[in-house]
């Protein structure tokens, strides 16, 4: 038996038991095997030899390791766990030498067995903690200094070698950054210094970036658990810099230089808003800065797309939280449209990267959103589902059920709307390849609708069902499906396909059959037709159609269109001089616009087609003619790579029209011309939109003549117009039922052969149209397209005037006023747009927005070639046509840069194009290369800003500025551009306007922005109030300032009064010094001093309205934030603090008297300003008491009075004066504020008693007023009546008389307690200490002094250094002292300080 064996065998411990057992108790076992090893030293040696040897065996460590138990009749109290045997015998008492074999030998174990079973090294480490005490710690501790026992120091060390760990740990750190993760999550449990942990920390957050994911948790965790108030934002900041989530989520950078250009948000803050916006206490103030942030362009669609793709996995326990953030997004998109970007983004991506439930939950919310009713929310929801359907339409068919019930709502969709929703069940029915997922009776609904709607009789539903046929028609014929068909079989089948013909295909079948069916339903209706064709138009230009269906459309749609309209020139001539022997017909037929010449063949005939023909065939022909001539040339040129040469002598061919000989004409006659016109000029805007790419050169020299004919045109109908009752055009007639009577002659309608003679139809026109002018009735003529600016390229021989390229601009103004304008308010009832959709309107629908604005800021450097030539023109001519062409200009400059999403991510390209087109008008870099976007910001301000010079019209100036600020407001560092600015806003405030009417609602922005502009906001606002008004006020006009009228005076205080309020909020963040703080706060104070009195001279509704509305705002600043501020520098800067205060309480003081007597005007909307008022008036009281109390100051320093009801102008309102006055009337009392500084070192003095100097009154007069008190039998009281509401009835006067008396009584019962040589005493004292008084106190306005009232004081004693030494007085019962926490009855307090140490209350 070895020794081990024998000694620990007599200590009392078996180990051939498995585990190992004690027959002891181990707390003996220790103490024996201890003995036994001092009285054989000798043996100590071998007995660490053998154990050595002994634990070699894995089987036999892991037995010392397992808990060992102990024989149950030897168990006590004394053990009451179990513990392994090596614990046992390493917290016997052994020697040093001892105990540190032990602890390094299993640590040099552990070490050299790194390849043990976790489970194992675990036991071994176990041992080590807990320990009963050690030995040499200092040995055990450079032992322990590996990767798998760090996180087990802190249970191992003394407390007494943290400090020493925490130093080795950093320094470990910094060698070997593999055990980074080991090291925090051990000081995270060791006591550390500040220092050490802000090395630390510094240390972790170089590193985060280079750190694994997987240790991601712990380092941050170490982090924000070791921060502290002043580090916390230096922690967040350095993790937002550091921990790159793109990275993390394997996405490549992207180079965003405008976006760097903002403070823009990181995935690492989206996804803490979600976090917190799913958390109900923070949801709604994330609710509001994320709108915030998103308006601002901080969050982007890039940046949410960037979270929700990258982090999916991560964020599917809050796509709940995601899809309620998105549905919140998406109902506040009517009030800012870049929040609808923003929730399209999360919309689309939540549905593409979550799983099938929450995919019904995404279709649901759509389908809501589409059933809401408010436009651009139904247009945004129904776009995510299209996309999401372009995307991968397997994934959207199982859900169509859904989108299916929106059917049901059809009426309430409009066009565009309806346009979409039947791409999406085309795609749905059509495009997902499988027979499994319902596709197959989706597509017979869909056809059904379809054919419900073409047959029903109104054109509304029969429009419906064009745009649902031509829907299906887009996806039938998509070269997408029709090759699939064609891969579906063999190779000699897909040869076959290739070329069969449409009718043999199943798909093309279709379309072709959904065609004829459209035109069978709607060949009665000319509206619905037109509809058709331009909509096949537009599929041809933007979609990928099969040619073979382009082919069939152009030979069975477009072939009648040279039987129509078209005639021969022959023809034409014989037919006129047919017509000139016709004795019944005044407007004879005449070839016009014949800018071919003698070389025309062919001329449109509109005169055979409108004299005199039956209503219903007008209707027929003309209205679809230029719509099918548009189909005509999309056909044209997708067949033939957009050449036009098969149509090319149309666009100079003549035109039967009617002689210029319009004397003597009917009413009749007159409308027939005015149709001849309307439809002639809106087939010449139609060939200009067709031939403005025309690769001719002779063509392209007549494209300016066509445009100078269209104006021609317009001209001469607005003559015709004038002498017609109520033009309307054709497509708002209606037929009749009955016919017209035959006066004397039969009415000859001419026919192609002119050889038939019938009645003619009756037609009616809709009552509800009426068009006053062409301005009203442009809009309803062929819209031009934006292309139509390529015809400013071709101004050669036939140079374009002023009018002809204002009539451009004019149009594309129009454009953008649809599309792109925010509607800020709802429009007129009874407008023509509002009872017709126009043609530009019509046409916009089937156009994106942001296609639009690309399309005009590509031909933004011709029109800003125009705005050059038309400036330099106007310094020189100054035609009227000049300055209407830069207004046009300049309007669409200002639309472009004011549109809502111009500003995000979505649409950066356009906004980078658009700044670098302006920049390059003056840049020096020739080559056209982009430069950083501020320096080109820059450059661009600097363009238009030289426009403010010359501009001829008011109007015009301002779309000017308001470019200009759209230009500032993209600018990060907007002070480059401050100075350009503040010269155009001084420019156009002194600029004699001769429109100046037309921007009377812009004088105020102007005004402000040259407050806000200027370096000196203080001295400008200074010189506006007391320099300025007074001079207007008494001059009438002030040449420096020629806005300034009578008209305008309330723009120029409104701003005045906005000013005020910022400045004083600009002062809050001021950083300067506190001298400098003080006179700013002492500027901004007597300046609204100065406008309160402004408005009490004035005494204007209006001007009452502002100071009630925004005087409240500057109360509440000054109270939340100069008053604390004020507080803590009180004791410093007493005299000059007591100096503001005094000149803001006459402030509040003409506040008090202006709501008393918005009172007795008893005007409903001012009265609405008036408690929000009251109630910041009287929370500068507590402000003031707080202020008392943080500095110690007397609180008998404080006083409560009631103020007289005064009108504006200073007089007592009569229902408050007292019928007794004359008896005892105390006068008025002034509230004075003192400087305080000076007197602060004086001795005490003795408390003045105010004395009222009574007015001796006769025997009769007390009689009277006695018998006056009996007849009302008022009781004696306290109360104080402190309300200046005005009594409305006899009841509250006589009680309003009873409490006067009551108070009258409580202070004569004062008075009369003093003798009369007492008073004379006092009188005397009291003077005196009046005229110490004034000889500290500023002077103030007499105005002001004569308004002077009654109001709450505030006293400061000068003896405040024996303050507690001083016996407290009882205050007067007739006076209440302010109580936190009680309401304050009057709504008439104010405050006072003053410098005398004692005041009766009364």
């Amino acid at each position: 038996m070895s020794i081990v064996e024998k000694l620990i065998g007599e200590s009392g411990c078996q180990l051939n038991t498995n585990p190992v057992s004690f027959v002891v108790e181990p707390v003996l076992f220790r103490r024996k095997l201890g003995l036994l090893l001092r009285t054989q030293i000798d043996s100590v040696d071998t007995f660490i030899e053998e154990l050595e040897t002994y634990i070699e065996d894995p089987a036999a460590l892991r037995r010392f390791l397992l808990p060992a138990k102990v024989v149950v009749d030897v168990q006590s109290s004394r053990y009451d766990f179990q513990r392994d045997f090596l614990s046992s015998m390493m917290n016997w008492r052994m020697s040093n030498t001892e105990h540190k074999w032990l602890s390094v030998e299993i640590s040099s174990f552990l070490f050299s067995n790194s390849e043990s079973s976790s489970c194992t090294a675990r036991l071994i480490l176990h041992q080590l903690r807990w320990l009963d005490y050690i030995i040499e710690p200092e040995m055990l501790t450079e032992k322990l200094i590996e990767h798998e026992i760090i996180t087990s120091l802190p249970d191992i060390m003394n407390d007494s070698e943290h400090k020493h760990m925490v130093v080795y740990l950093k320094e470990l750190m910094d060698e070997n950054s593999a055990l980074t993760v080991p090291i925090l999550d051990a000081l995270s449990n060791l006591t550390s210094h500040s220092e050490n942990l802000d090395d630390i920390r510094d240390i972790v957050i170089d590193r985060l970036e280079l750190a694994d994911i997987d240790d991601l948790a712990i380092i941050v965790k170490f982090m924000l658990q070791t921060v502290t108030q002043q580090t916390i934002d230096l922690v967040i900041a350095g993790i937002r810099d550091k921990l790159d989530f793109r990275a993390l989520g394997k996405l490549q950078q992207i180079d965003n230089n405008y976006s760097s250009q903002r403070k823009a948000f990181k995935v690492i803050d989206i996804l803490v808003i979600i976090i917190l916006y799913s958390m109900p206490s923070t949801k709604k103030k994330i609710e509001q800065i994320v709108k915030k942030k998103m308006t601002m362009g901080c969050i982007t669609t890039q940046l949410l797309q960037e979270t929700i793709v990258e982090h999916a996995n991560g964020l599917s326990k809050y796509w709940n939280t995601i899809l309620a953030l998105a549905e919140c997004l998406l109902r506040s998109s009517q009030q800012n449209s870049l929040l609808a970007s923003c929730a399209n983004t999360l919309y689309y991506h939540s549905f593409k990267a979550s799983d099938s439930y929450y995919r019904q939950e995404i279709v649901g919310l759509l389908v809501t959103h589409i059933g809401s009713g408010v436009s651009l929310e139904m247009n945004i929801a129904l776009n995510i589902i299209l996309q999401l359907t372009k995307s991968k339409v397997s994934d959207m068919a199982i859900y169509s059920v859904f989108i299916k019930g929106i059917l049901d709502y059809l009426d309430n969709l409009s066009l565009s709307q309806v346009r979409t929703l039947f791409d999406i069940f085309s795609m749905l029915a059509l495009m997902t390849g499988s027979s499994n997922d319902g596709s197959a009776n989706l597509w017979s609904e869909i056809q059904i609708v379809i054919r419900k709607q073409l047959s029903n009789p109104r054109e509304r539903y029969k429009n419906i069902g064009v745009i649902a046929s031509l829907s299906s028609v887009k996806v039938l014929g998509s070269t997408e499906l029709c090759q699939d068909q064609i891969m579906e079989g063999s190779s000699s089948l897909a040869s076959r396909s290739s070329v069969a013909p449409v009718t043999k295909h199943p798909y093309l079948k279709q379309a072709t059959n959904l065609l004829d069916l459209t035109v069978r339903n709607c060949k009665e209706h000319p509206s619905c037709i037109a509809l058709l064709y331009d909509e096949l138009a537009d599929m041809f230009t933007n979609d990928n159609l099969d040619h073979r269906l382009i082919e069939w459309i152009k030979d069975n749609m477009t072939s009648d269109f040279t039987e129509f309209y078209l005639s021969a020139i022959e023809d034409i001539h014989e037919y006129i001089t047919l017509a000139e022997n016709d004795n019944y017909s005044r407007l004879y037929p005449e070839i016009l616009l014949n800018i071919d010449g003698e070389e025309a063949q062919i001329g449109l005939i509109l005169y055979q087609l409108l004299y005199r023909v039956d209503i219903k065939k007008k209707k027929e022909l003309l209205i679809p003619m230029c719509s099918m001539f548009n189909l005509l040339q999309s056909c044209e040129k997708k067949l033939n790579d957009r050449c036009l040469t098969g149509l090319d002598a149309l666009f100079g061919c003549g035109i039967t029209l009617f002689s210029k000989e319009l004397d003597d004409l009917s009413d009749e006659d007159i409308d027939s011309a005015c149709d001849m016109l309307f439809f002639t000029i809106s087939w010449l805007r139609e060939l200009l939109n067709s031939f403005v790419f025309s690769e001719d050169n002779e063509l392209k020299q007549k494209l300016t003549v066509r445009l100078k004919n269209i104006l021609e045109l317009e001209s001469l109908l607005i003559e015709l117009m004038k002498r017609s009752n109520n033009y309307v055009p054709l497509e708002f007639h209606t037929l009749s039922n009955t016919y017209d009577e035959l006066e004397g002659h039969s009415q000859m309608v001419t026919t192609e052969d002119n050889s038939s003679f019938r009645p003619v139809r009756k037609e009616s026109k809709m009552n509800a149209i009426r068009f006053s002018s062409i301005a009203e009735l442009r809009p309803y003529m062929r819209p031009f397209r934006v292309h139509i600016f390529e015809i400013l390229k071709y101004n050669g021989e036939n140079k374009l005037n002023y009018s002809d390229i204002n009539y451009l601009l004019e149009d594309l103004n129009h454009k953008l006023d649809i599309k792109i304008v925010p509607v800020t308010a709802p429009k007129k009832k009874g407008t023509m747009e509002d009872k017709c959709i126009s043609a530009n309107a019509h046409l916009l629908g089937r156009t994106h927005a942001s296609s639009l604005v690309k399309e005009v800021v590509s031909y933004l450097p011709l029109i800003l070639d125009t705005l050059e030539t038309h400036y330099a023109d106007l310094q020189s001519q100054g035609y009227e046509d000049l300055a209407l062409g830069v207004s046009y200009i300049f309007s669409i400059l200002q639309k472009l840069i004011s549109w809502p999403e111009i500003n995000s991510s979505e649409n950066e390209p356009i906004l980078k194009e658009f700044i670098h087109i302006l920049s390059q008008r003056i840049s020096d870099d020739i080559s056209g290369k982009y430069q950083p976007l501020q320096v080109e910001l820059t450059q661009a301000f600097h363009y238009l800003s030289q426009y403010c010079e010359s501009i001829p019209q008011a109007q015009t100036a301002i779309s000017l500025f308001n470019a200009l600020q759209g230009l500032k407001s993209l600018s990060e560092n907007s002070s480059e551009m401050k100075e350009d600015a503040l010269r155009v806003v001084n420019t156009l405030l002194g600029t004699d306007w001769f429109d100046w009417r037309d921007i009377k609602k812009d004088i105020s922005l102007l005004v402000e922005q040259s407050v806000e502009l200027s370096d000196t906001p203080l001295e400008v606002l200074h010189t506006l109030v007391n320099n300025i008004l007074p001079q207007f006020e008494e001059e009438g006009s002030i040449e420096e300032y020629p806005l300034l009228k009578n008209d305008t005076i309330v723009h120029y205080f409104q701003a005045i009064i906005n000013q005020a309020v910022n400045v004083l909020d600009l002062l809050k963040d001021n950083d300067q010094e506190t001298d400098v703080r003080l006179v700013q706060n002492a500027r901004i104070v007597k300046i609204f001093e100065r406008i309160t009195v402004y408005v009490k001279l004035k005494e204007q509704r209006i001007f009452i309205g502002m100071l009630l509305k925004t005087g409240r705002l500057f109360i509440e600043n000054f109270t939340r934030h100069s008053i604390p501020y004020f507080t803590g520098i009180f004791k410093l800067y007493k005299s000059e603090i007591l100096a503001i205060f005094k000149d803001f309480q006459m402030s509040t003081r003409a506040l008090q008297v202006i709501c008393s007597h918005v009172k007795v005007l008893k005007d409903v909307t001012l009265s609405g300003y008036v408690p929000p008022l009251k109630k910041a008036l009287e929370t500068v009281i507590f402000q003031v008491k707080i202020l008392m109390t943080e500095n110690r100051l007397s609180t008998k320093a404080f006083y409560l009075g009631a103020l007289k009801h005064r009108d504006i102008r200073g007089v007592e309102v009569s229902s408050q004066i007292p019928r007794d006055m004359d008896e005892d009337s105390p006068g008025e009392e002034n509230s004075q504020l003192t400087d305080m500084s000076t007197e602060e070192n004086e001795a005490p003095q003795p408390p003045v008693k105010p004395v009222v100097k009574r007015k001796k009154v006769s025997e009769v007069e007390k009689k009277q007023s006695q018998k006056k008190r009996k007849k009302s039998g008022i009781l004696t009281s306290h109360n104080a009546r402190t309300s200046s509401v005005v009594p409305s009835s006899s009841e509250e006067e006589e009680e309003e008389e009873e409490e006067r008396v009551q108070h009258k009584r409580s202070k004569m019962s004062i008075i009369q307690s003093e003798a009369e040589d007492d008073e004379e005493e006092e009188e005397e004292e009291r003077v005196h200490h009046k005229s110490s008084k004034m000889s500290i106190i500023q002077s103030e306005a007499e105005d002001d002094e004569e308004e002077e009232e009654e109001e709450v004081l505030f006293e400061y004693k000068m003896n405040t250094d024996d303050e507690e030494n001083q016996p407290e007085k009882k205050p007067s019962p007739a006076r209440k002292r302010l109580g936190i926490g009680k309401s304050i009855k009057s709504s008439q307090k104010v405050f006072n300080l003053t410098s005398r140490n004692n005041r009766n209350p009364e």
